[in-house]
């Protein structure tokens, strides 16, 4: 590799960085896009990650409060993570840094999309239902979140 190359993959990862936290894999992945050659990328990205500038934890935890902000469950989240091949324990990690009330989440979602009434008969329960469902909450959740009128 040549001093030239590395010097682009650092700029290359500073700016990406700079905006906002990556996952390992999404860096080494958008490297790759560039013309950048792997073998070039993961020394590189390697300093990064031990230097703790590239944190899958910390790009966890952005995820986790992002889809909270975006009124998605547990469920939702961990498979965006997934999705983008962060390990369970870097995503346990950004879980653990903050309590979420999903069940408040989950009925705070309801009102929002629905109103505060119950669902006024089976259709309208199972549109709800697989509203929230598709939102990443479990069946717990949705149960409390359909038959709670007031917030509690």
């Amino acid at each position: 590799m040549t001093e030239d190359n590395q010097k682009l993959i650092r700029h290359t990862l500073t700016h990406l960085l700079s905006r906002r936290e990556h996952g390992f894999n999404e860096l080494l992945l958008k490297l790759e896009q560039k013309g950048f050659e792997q073998e070039d990328i993961l020394p590189v990205l390697e300093k990064f990650k031990q230097a703790n500038i590239q944190s899958d934890s910390r790009f966890a935890e952005m995820h986790y409060r992002s889809g909270i902000n975006k009124g998605q469950g547990k469920t939702r989240i961990k498979e965006v993570l997934k999705q983008h091949k962060i390990d369970d324990c870097d995503a346990l990690a950004g879980f653990s840094e903050i309590e979420v009330d999903w069940f408040e989440l989950a009925w705070v979602v309801k009102c929002k999309k629905f109103g505060e009434l119950p669902p006024k008969d089976a259709k309208e329960k199972a549109k709800q239902q697989r509203f929230l469902l598709y939102r990443g909450f479990s069946y717990e959740q949705i149960e409390h979140a359909l038959t709670n009128e007031v917030n509690s």
